[in-house]
């Protein structure tokens, strides 16, 4: 039958439908979970872990008549050692997912895979926000709070390799309602709290002026680092990519990135940025045009190095670093080349080109930022007002250069 209410109780209740001899194979039973919740959100939870109470109980009668064959045990980390290298090798995040596993490992690593249910998954989220030591971390290597985006993306990890159990050690997914297919385990609401904050025209100016200014900064000279701000915020490449670029994969025009983590074919170079990549003294030994930032053979290591040269930077330029005290980070320059697109009246569609964003409202609602200014533009053209044109000559600039990059190279490629 299901999940059902009773007058006389403040639980939800599951009873059983007639077997095939017509007989109930069990009395109905209290789920102790409760009906009523403070929020309409919280009593959707609730019932959806009753329902996949239900389902579990019904699973546990069919093994109790032998219907079906009980699976093997296995713990968490067993099994997310053999999703890593048979699985995750196909993704194009694989590092990401390397890392996430990690620090599923950490908290759910002895645990048996059927035992994982939507409380402690949550249980995690709540620890990780807070840093609080994991279940299996006797070291303590991740006791520092982090941002919902982070935690989530790990959870989303989790429900790919309990997906990957079955049908092997798992009958249904213990993170999906059995009914609607639903995530029983949502995303934070604390997101927008974390959102990458756009760099002001300002601090841009200090942060060029400070790496201008100084001969090397962390022994990266001064070239290298006016060209990786300056490719970062005119390319829209991620660190990771900027960071992977050899100089094969310059052609004065443009670049070709061959390890981004989405797929570019070309990259524009503008003219600021050529003049300070022709001043870069390659790297006897090293292929990558930021040569300064790999001290070894890892790109871990190089990413590393790079973040801190831009804390540094930060530091100097007296511009706040990092989510917890509403400052930026690298992605900020991302996020905030995207926004003057907008702003500036590149069409959407090129910008998403320019980037590499596939999903077109995906960009528009994480990348594309506002601020009150143009709300109150906006409210006053409702108003009737005239209202000075936003960007426009700026749009027309960008136009020229794109079009001046194209029609280069093509004389070059005739």
């Amino acid at each position: 039958m299901g999940v059902y209410q009773r007058k006389d109780s403040k639980y939800h209740w599951i009873r059983f439908d007639k077997d095939g001899d017509g007989k109930i194979p069990h009395k109905p039973m209290s789920t102790k979970i409760l009906v009523d919740a403070p929020t309409p959100a919280m009593r959707a939870r609730n019932k959806a872990e009753a329902e996949l109470f239900f389902f579990r109980k019904v699973e546990e009668l069919r093994k109790g008549i032998h219907l079906v064959k009980e699976k093997p045990p296995i713990t968490f980390g067993a099994f997310a050692d053999w999703w890593l290298e048979n699985v995750a090798v196909t993704l194009k995040a694989k590092d990401s997912a390397a890392s996430s596993v990690r620090i599923l490992k950490a908290e759910f690593g002895d645990t048996q895979i059927s035992l994982i249910t939507p409380k402690p998954v949550m249980e995690f989220r709540a620890k990780r926000r807070a840093g609080k030591p994991l279940q299996c971390d006797k070291a303590k290597t991740y006791t520092n709070p982090v941002c919902g985006r982070s935690v989530d993306r790990d959870i989303e990890y989790l429900y790919a390799i309990l997906k990957a159990a079955i049908p092997d050690y798992l009958d249904i997914h213990p993170l999906l309602s059995p009914q609607t297919g639903r995530k029983l385990v949502k995303k934070g609401k604390d997101w927008h709290q974390f959102e990458a904050r756009l760099i002001q025209p300002a601090e841009w100016q200090r942060m060029l002026k400070v790496v201008e200014d100084a001969d090397a900064i962390l022994d990266t000279p001064r070239a290298e680092g006016m060209a990786f701000l300056l490719s970062a915020k005119q390319t829209l490449l991620r660190r990771g990519s900027l960071l992977r670029l050899e100089w094969r994969d310059y052609h004065k025009t443009h670049f070709t990135p061959r390890d981004a983590k989405v797929k570019i074919e070309r990259s524009p170079v503008t003219e600021e940025m050529r003049s300070w990549i022709d001043q870069i003294k390659p790297y006897p030994n090293k292929p990558y045009i930021l040569g300064s930032h790999w001290r070894s053979k890892a790109l871990d290591s190089a990413e590393n190095h790079a973040q801190r040269w831009f804390v540094e930077v930060c530091a100097r330029a007296n511009v706040p670093y990092g989510r917890a005290v509403s400052g930026i980070t690298e992605h900020s320059i991302r996020h905030t080349g995207a926004t003057e697109l907008i702003q500036a009246g590149v069409p959407a569609n090129e910008v998403c080109d320019l980037g590499g964003w596939k999903n077109y409202n995906v960009f528009m609602k994480t990348y594309c930022h506002t601020d009150l200014s143009r709300l109150t533009a906006a409210a006053e053209l409702l108003s009737g007002k005239k209202v000075k044109s936003i960007g426009a000559k700026k749009a027309a600039r960008q136009q020229s250069k794109i079009a001046a990059i194209g029609n280069r190279s093509k004389r070059k490629s005739g």
